[in-house]
């Protein structure tokens, strides 16, 4: 009997226990705490993932997952998905849009749990080339009152119009009532790019050349616009003298009626010399985009594009494409392409930029309404000497009070003289959307 009753009582032991006191999940009495096998641990809040991601503006739709912080059960179905700012990014249940270039905090939202959130970073995304090897057929702008309708040997890529096209045939400027050339630039009829025969000629012979340029004029390009592509071919010399100091070469300029300027331009970086009083060559350089200095609100500095060879003797092709940001927002971009290959962004740095973080806002609040689009443009030539004038420094490593002076190629003494050159432009081309 005494048998019995020992096993009886351990039997019931596991019964016993049950019947104690409960507390947070766990028995208590004389017995040691063991966790109640009938308890369920509870979520107390969300967790997003995942926690960063990045998209295009108009891209793909980026999705995210919210599971419970305890039990890993997942609330992306039934949580409440919102964007911090609604103009930046949209979402469609879990799947976020982005809408402009932007950061944007992406949360999820159920009843009774703490949110969760995670961080989206919205890009611009390049538009890809579209205007690859194109020229000028008949030169030409829509509504010229005295030239035919312009042409070009490509189709018109879909969703653009074919404003301007320009090649300079018979030596003449063509749709003269819309188009004008700068008073230091000439129409010559010796080098050419394409079958036209002629091309624009500007020569340079220091500093300036402001006014080096072919130009839509202002308000040709409709108001209602919102983006425009510039295609051209230059002739490249090679390794180009007279890049001295703070080398600047224009290539591009888009102004629009509030005077928001944006240029893009050369800038040199490996230049040749062996010190004070050499002379300089640059053989290569970079794209900068640069927004003038009224667009106040926007990119106000220097965005500088993958580094290059400049071409040596040989015509090159550039494409831009400009699109202003709307006022407030962060959906401006600027590409530029040399022979097809992306040399600058200011979408995302792909292109190996580094400069003023792209943000999408290029112009600030003011409007690009009316753009006008040139080719060509300034040449910034800069001599650097001592305070007294009379000792050429190196431009590369320039001392404590060097003095930097703009001038021209004659008046480059104590340092080296430049002799002037020439700069070619051909098969210009203007779409807009």
């Amino acid at each position: 009997m005494k048998t019995f009753f020992v096993v009886l009582a351990l039997a019931l032991l596991p019964l016993m226990l049950t019947r104690q006191t409960i507390r947070g999940g766990a028995i208590e009495g004389s017995y040691a705490r063991v966790w109640h096998p009938f308890v369920q641990n509870t979520d107390t809040a969300l967790v997003v993932s995942p926690s960063s991601a990045s998209g295009t503006v108009s891209g793909a739709a980026v999705p995210f997952t919210a599971v419970g912080n305890v039990t890993g059960n997942s609330y992306t179905s039934t949580a409440t998905w919102t964007p911090s700012n609604p103009s930046d990014a949209t979402m469609s249940a879990n799947a976020a849009s982005c809408v402009a270039a932007a950061t944007v905090s992406i949360t999820a939202a159920y009843t009774g749990l703490t949110s969760g959130t995670a961080t989206l970073t919205c890009s611009t995304a390049a538009t890809g080339e579209l205007l690859s090897g194109a020229t000028v057929s008949t030169s030409g702008t829509l509504g010229s009152t005295s030239n035919p309708s312009p042409a070009i040997s490509v189709s018109t890529p879909s969703g653009w119009t074919l404003e301007s096209a320009e090649n300079f045939s018979g030596g003449i400027l063509h749709a003269s009532d819309k188009t004008t050339l700068g008073s230091e630039s000439t129409i010559q009829c010796t080098t050419s790019h394409s079958s036209g025969g002629c091309a624009l000629q500007v020569t340079v012979v220091g500093d300036g050349c402001s006014y080096c340029t072919w130009t839509l004029n202002g308000n040709v390009v409709p108001s209602s616009a919102t983006a425009i592509y510039l295609s051209f071919w230059q002739y490249e010399p090679g390794a180009v003298e007279g890049l001295w100091g703070a080398p600047n070469f224009y290539l591009a300029n888009v102004q629009g009626g509030g005077q928001a300027e944006i240029d893009d331009r050369w800038s040199g970086v490996t230049c040749n010399g062996s010190g004070p009083g050499s002379d300089y060559y640059c053989t290569q350089t970079r794209s900068v985009f640069s927004p003038g200095s009224n667009a106040t609100g926007g990119a106000n500095a220097a965005y500088y594009g993958s580094t290059y060879s400049i071409g040596s003797g040989s015509w090159v092709q550039y494409e831009l494409y400009f699109q202003p940001n709307t006022s407030g927002s962060n959906n401006g971009l600027f590409d530029v392409y040399r022979n097809g290959v992306l040399i600058g962004s200011t979408a995302n740095g792909s292109a190996g930029g580094t400069g003023n973080a792209p943000t999408g806002d290029l112009n600030g609040t003011l409007s690009m309404a009316g753009m006008s689009i040139a080719v060509g443009g300034y040449y910034l030539l800069q001599k650097v000497t001592d305070s007294t004038g009379t000792v050429c420094e190196d431009p590369q490593n320039p001392p404590a009070g060097a003095v930097w002076t703009n001038t021209s190629f004659a008046s480059m003494a104590p340092c080296p003289t430049h002799a002037s050159f020439n700069r070619y432009f051909d098969d210009i081309i203007v779409m807009y959307q």
